[in-house]
This record gives structure tokens, sequence and C-alpha cells, in this order.
């Protein structure tokens, strides 16, 4: 309680600089905070660009299962509506 008479006695000019320097730091902290993740962030969409290029090609008998299954979904959707 103490800090908050002190802080009150201090004149008007004094108050407002010890509150923007405590923003100032704050707003500080949270953008070291958000440049961190966010650096993190782009280090992770690298790696997954990184698999896009190295993807494997499928060969068509490998994916002939899955036309099979568009079709059969296409026929359904069909009958249904």
């Amino acid at each position: 309680m103490s800090f908050f008479r002190i802080f009150r006695s201090q004149p008007v000019l004094r108050r407002k600089i010890i509150l923007w320097g405590i923003i100032l730091i704050l707003a500080l902290i949270l953008f070291w905070w958000w440049y961190q993740n966010f650096k993190q962030r782009l280090e992770i969409l690298k790696k997954e660009e990184i698999f896009e290029e190295i993807k494997p090609e499928f060969k068509k008998e490998e994916l002939k299962p899955l036309f099979e299954i568009k079709e059969k979904t296409q026929k359904l959707k069909e009958i249904f509506e």
C-alpha cells in the first residue's frame, strides 16, 4: 500500500511518465513473445513446404480405390437428390 501512497503523492507528469514506462515495457515483452511464436510458426511452415517438395508420386493403380469411392459417393448423392 505504501507504493500507492508514494505514487499518488508524485506530480501528475511524473505519474504519467511512470505509467507510460510500464506500458512500454509490457508492450516490448508482448512483442518479443509474439515474435518468438511467429518465428517458430515460420519454421514449421518451412518444414511442411519441404515435405511438399519431396512428396512421393503415387501410381495410378494405388489411387484406383479412391476413384472408386468417389464414384460411389457421387452415385449415392444422385440417388438421394
